[in-house]
């Protein structure tokens, strides 16, 4: 019974250990594609956003939240990240 309770205890720390590298190549590429970034410059921020079509508010709103995000992102952060996913509206007239 103990052999088999050492086998299994061994068994999950390579599985935990192999777990912990996926993690870590995942979290660093996120971060190379910019996911979770302190942004850098906020008037060059702001005025992209500005060009874009948001109002001044909305554009000082959304670089708060993406500092506070780059803040509490972390390698233990959970979310969804769909990178190809595309986001439309609009109305279809048959």
């Amino acid at each position: 019974m103990e052999k088999y309770y050492w086998d299994t205890q061994l068994e999950y720390l390579k599985y935990s250990d192999m777990n912990q590298q996926n993690k870590q190549k995942f979290f660093h590429s996120l971060k190379e594609d910019g996911v979770g970034g302190e942004p850098v410059n906020k008037e060059l921020f702001i005025e992209s956003l500005q060009k874009r079509g948001i109002t001044i508010k909305e554009a000082h709103e959304q670089f708060e939240a993406e500092l506070l995000f780059s803040q509490v992102f972390n390698i233990d952060s959970s979310f969804i990240y769909a990178p190809s996913m595309k986001i439309t509206f609009g109305e279809i007239k048959k």
